[in-house]
């Protein structure tokens, strides 16, 4: 085929857009012809082009498009097109992009030339650029066309220019421009682009401050004729010919802001700038000095303008903030000149004591401001107010708000709860926040009763309803559990407590005071700050009420400013501004007497009058909180003070605290205390309670909690912790250290290495020598289908040594359950442990000589019933979930050993006990490896068997070269377990002629009695060696042993003889059943 005809063929066939590409690119590939915009004119490809647009295979969309392409070609062959479009607008052209080049400019020129008068002149001016006046070609064609424009004004007002796709140098850039070309067609626009260059100067400079004031979306402005009164007044203030700043004084609630939000309305429909900034936003983000200068200077700047107002709501701020060592003058100072000679307007806040302060501060305010006074409405007034309200919420919501009855009822629940507060605006508030609550319930709860507004005031003060509310009566009782459960043994902290809470629920709290300021002394860790934040979290819903200050940090004379200091320095929130934030709060003043002198006087206005007024003169309200204040002083007790069961024996006392009290703080200090609450220090019976407790803390954490783990603390694991973290000068604290080191730390390293089963798991803690031992237990192992034997008796005794999972096993359980809870219920027990405490009450009590037994016998007592507790709960399991053989064989022996401990505590028999174990100096020389080997058997049965009976060991005397052994043991039935063992034991082993030969240990066992010395060994009064009455000489056999051929060991004093030679020196041999062989 011809080359010619094919290339028609393909032009034939090409779309009217493709062409148009072409043909854009045969322009650009002849880009070094063209230089100038009348050079493209020449080429015929560029002529093709501009048809092509011209023609109606394109849309007016398309044409705009083609403006806004990239290069020069295709939006130069539009421009030149838009001569033969009807159909687009100069609108759209002139939006098609931001800005035109130079050439395309040059035909849209010629375009918007050749219309019937200038509209498009707006448009036009938004692409005008610096480089217009630069290049000569562009800056004539644009005169030529600003004075055609001068000539053909638009019919009609001429259209605004619209900047908002243009930031602010390109604004800048066309206003430069455009008063070079001085053009009087100009001179409309340019008053335009002046106006949005100030705007935008104010909105970077106050926006960058504050913020310009705007109508809020929705207003809840309830009008009234005091409101409507003062508006007027303020307006006409303003609008006068020399207006003067505005200085509105008046109580938190009186209507200040309500007031001047209402004035804003009015003023900005008026077209005013209204700007509002506060102290601390002028001086937010500074660096350097002078900075603060500069940026006074660029707000005076942009609101030295007519109808211009700035509003501060905290003026008395301005006051001081912005001054420092090197100039003292604030920000105030720094605006004074400008308001002197009217070039700025202000309108400023302040209460009235503010006020009085800043006048005498700055007397010349009087010449440049007006103060305007606002006082509460009187009470025709504020019925009239709160009728309105009533009115308006009704129209709202096209039904009745509220009740006249109920609105007088909150105007006096208002003045109750919020005293601090002024009306109008405290009744109102309550109101809002009440009608809010209602109508966020579905259905809503309207009309608003009494009800709805006590559940308001309790949001908002986070007081518990049945202590608002008059119709419902306050449990005592239960508030007296609630703080015994936290805080254990200090009943006469509770007491004061709920005695307060009770007066506060009657309305007999005096409301020119704080609700209660309480000073509790006694040692350290008994309870005192857990208290405070118990109370925090009962009256007020959260234990993060509870403002805790650490008075340690106020030692010096000069630091009492940080309790009042109003923060403008950007340092930690004071007292005061805690205190106006959240009133209703327990604030702790913890260790007061380490505070200095003059910081103590600082709280007698507060402790007096609930007031206390931080620098900037603002009043911060204590009425609503409750004050407690710990303290040391004359409470601090010797590591060695006695055994713990009453202060008076350690040193500590009543008189003695109070005496220390009197000498430290002034009379008049405590003479404005409402109680001194005496902390008892905590003995090892209180601590077994709240080691309970600490330990049931420990298990909620989460990373245990979410472990299905059921926990058993067995009463060795309870007295190990209690040994490891228990001193009476220290108190709890050192329970918690006791907890994490000895069983949260080793626990968490066995979790974080996986060494801890997956699942439901019994966990079982009990103490081994110096460390504690948890042990897993997997509920979910089969029962044993062995037949039942060791439950026949009914001794639990046989299931430690056989336990299994049978009916038989779990009845022999529960009845010794119910024959441990009877003895524990049995009047004999009572009134066996009554008996005891009072003889400690006896005048010659601690002289007396039996006192360690009778101390010892209440700590057993006590032991008993935490090791029951511990038997209760597994008893619910065990009738819950049912059991497996390794559960039966520790509930059998907690059983079994509580039982024995019941008895020794009964029959007022000592509980632990010592033995001796040595092998005779004539089986050492005769055959020293046989008797060596012998006694380090014996004394690893007995250890072992300390070990699974959960007993604690002491080791008094080891001699491995004499043989000689003494150990103190210490735990349930350690001594009825170990009376038995006393006598010889007689290892048999066959010698090498065919012969039997004898080593023969001797066991002794003796009491350990609470209180006396330990003997090296136990001797009567002759002199002579003696263990429960038997002299050396008439030890008797205890224990016959033979390991080969055949094992058997023949136990004479228990009356069973065994083949489990193994499990007897592995220290079972105190649960193998009599008769067994």
């Amino acid at each position: 085929m011809d080359p010619a005809a094919a290339t028609n063929a393909d032009a034939a066939q090409e779309t009217p857009r493709d062409r148009l590409y072409r043909l854009r690119r045969e322009v650009d590939q002849q880009d070094d012809n063209v230089q100038h915009p009348d050079d493209l004119m020449r080429i015929a490809e560029f002529r093709e082009g501009a048809s092509l647009l011209a023609s109606t295979a394109f849309s007016p969309t398309d044409v705009v498009d083609a403006l806004g392409a990239s290069g020069y070609a295709l939006p130069c062959m539009a421009a030149v097109a838009l001569r033969e479009r009807q159909d687009v607008t100069a609108q759209a052209a002139m939006t098609a992009t931001l800005p035109f080049g130079g050439y395309p400019l040059r035909f849209l020129f010629d375009w918007l030339q050749a219309q019937s008068d200038a509209r498009a002149l707006p448009w036009l001016l938004r692409h005008a650029r610096g480089w217009w006046w630069d290049a000569p070609g562009v800056r004539q064609r644009a005169r030529d066309y600003f004075r055609w424009a001068q000539a053909n004004p638009p019919q009609g007002d001429a259209e605004a220019m619209a900047f908002d796709e243009l930031n602010d140098d390109a604004v800048q850039d066309i206003e430069g421009v455009l008063q070079r070309f001085q053009e009087p067609a100009l001179a409309p626009y340019l008053a335009q682009i002046g106006d949005e260059s100030r705007r935008r100067r104010e909105k970077h400079t106050l926006g960058g401050i504050g913020r310009v004031w705007s109508p809020p979306a929705d207003t809840a402005i309830v009008d009234h004729p005091d409101l409507l009164r003062d508006l007027d007044k303020l307006h006409e203030l303003l609008n006068a010919p020399r207006p003067k700043s505005i200085l509105v004084c008046g109580e938190h609630g009186i209507g200040k802001s309500t007031l001047v939000d209402r004035l804003f309305a009015r003023l900005h429909a008026e077209g005013w700038l209204l700007f509002e900034a506060s102290a601390a936003e002028v001086l937010a983000g500074q660096t350097y000095s002078g900075e603060l200068e500069a940026r006074i200077r660029d707000l005076l700047a942009a609101l030295d303008r007519p109808r211009a107002l700035w509003r501060v709501q905290d003026f008395f701020d301005l006051l001081h903030k912005g001054s420092h060592k090197q100039d003292p003058r604030g920000i105030l100072d720094l605006l004074l000149p400008a308001m002197e000679r009217g070039r700025l307007l202000m309108l400023g806040e302040m209460t009235p004591q503010q006020s009085a302060q800043l006048l005498l501060a700055r007397p010349v305010l009087r010449h440049h401001a007006e103060l305007a006074t606002l006082r509460s409405p009187d009470d025709a007034a504020m019925r009239d107010v709160l009728a309105r309200w009533a009115g308006a919420r009704e129209t709202a919501l096209g039904r009745s708000a509220i009740e006249t009855r109920t609105l007088d009822e909150a105007q006096r629940m208002a003045a109750q709860y919020f005293p601090e507060q002024h009306e109008p605006g405290r009744t109102l508030r309550l109101l809002d926040e009440t009608l809010r609550t209602a109508l966020s319930e579905e259905p809503p709860r309207l009309p608003l009763d009494g009800e709805a507004l006590l559940r308001a005031i309790a949001s908002r003060s986070g007081l518990p309803l049945d202590v608002l509310d008059d119709r419902q009566s306050l449990d005592l009782e239960q508030l007296r559990a609630f703080f015994r459960k936290r805080v254990i043994g200090q009943d006469e902290a509770v007491e004061c407590l709920v005695d307060r809470i009770a007066m506060l629920k009657a309305g007999l709290v005096d409301a020119g005071r704080p609700i209660g300021v309480f000073l509790f002394a006694g040692p350290t860790g008994t309870g005192k700050t857990e208290l405070a934040k118990t109370l925090g979290e009962l009256l007020f819903g959260s234990s993060e009420r509870l403002l805790r200050i650490d008075m340690s940090e106020y030692q010096s004379e000069d630091a009492a400013w940080r309790l009042t200091d109003d923060g403008h320095d950007g340092s930690a929130r004071s007292l005061t501004a805690r205190i106006r934030e959240q009133p209703f709060s327990v604030v702790l003043l913890d260790e007061f007497e380490k505070a200095h002198p003059k910081v103590w006087d600082l709280f007698l206005q507060v402790f007096d009058d609930g007031r206390l007024s931080d620098r900037s003169g603002r009043v911060a309200d204590f009425r609503h909180s409750i004050i407690i204040l710990t303290s040391n002083v004359g409470s601090t007790l010797a590591r060695n003070a006695g055994p713990g069961f009453t202060s008076v024996a350690g040193g500590y006392s009543r008189g003695a605290v109070e005496k220390a009290l009197f000498e430290t703080f002034r009379r008049e200090f405590l003479n404005r205390l409402d109680r001194i609450v005496l902390f008892n220090p905590l003995d090892r019976t209180l601590m077994r309670e709240i080691l309970h407790k600490e330990l049931q803390r420990a298990m909620d954490r989460r990373g245990l909690r979410n472990k299905d783990w059921a926990v058993e603390w067995e009463p060795s694991a309870i007295e190990f912790l209690l040994d490891r973290g228990f001193t009476p000068d220290l108190g709890a604290r050192p329970v918690r250290r006791a907890i994490e080191q000895h069983l949260l730390a080793p626990l968490a390293r066995s979790i974080v290495e996986h060494r801890t089963p997956q699942g439901d798991q019994f966990l079982f803690v009990r103490s081994v020598g110096d460390r504690l031992e948890a042990e897993f237990v997997d509920p979910n192992v089969p029962a044993s289908n062995a037949p039942p034997s060791a439950a026949r008796d009914g001794d639990p005794r046989a299931l430690v040594y056989a336990p299994e999972a049978s009916a038989e096993a779990i009845e022999t359980l529960r009845a010794a359950f119910t024959r441990l809870a009877d003895a524990l219920d049995a009047p004999a027990w009572s009134d066996a442990r009554d008996a005891d405490y009072a003889r400690m009450n006896e005048r010659d009590f601690w002289s007396q000589p039996t006192r360690f037994e009778v101390l010892d016998r209440i700590e057993r007592r006590h032991r008993i019933e935490s090791a029951f507790e511990t038997a209760r709960r597994l008893d619910e399991r065990l009738a819950r979930d049912g059991t497996d053989p390794a559960f039966v064989a520790r509930h059998a022996q907690l059983l079994w050993l509580t039982e024995l401990a019941v008895e020794s505590v009964s029959r007022q028999r000592p509980q632990d006990a010592l033995l001796w174990l040595s092998v005779s100096e004539s089986d050492l020389k005769r055959d020293p490896a046989q008797a060596r080997l012998w006694w380090q058997r014996l004394l690893a049965m007995y250890m072992a068997w300390a070990d699974r009976r959960h007993m604690r060991v002491d080791t008094l005397e080891q001699d491995a070269t004499a043989c000689r052994a003494r150990v103190a043991i210490r735990g349930f039935g350690a001594l009825a377990l170990l009376e038995a063992e006393h006598g010889l034991h007689a290892f048999e082993y066959d010698t090498a002629d065919g012969g039997t030969a004898r080593i023969v240990a001797a066991v002794r066992v003796a009491p350990d009695s609470p209180g006396r010395a330990r003997p090296s060994r136990a001797q009567n009064a002759n002199g002579h060696n003696l263990v429960d009455g038997h002299a050396e000489d008439e030890l008797r056999i205890c224990r016959r042993y033979r390991a080969a051929p055949s094992p058997l060991v023949r136990d004479s004093v228990r009356g069973w003889r065994s083949g489990r030679y193994d499990r007897v020196l592995a220290g079972e041999f105190d649960a193998i059943p009599v008769g067994e062989d």
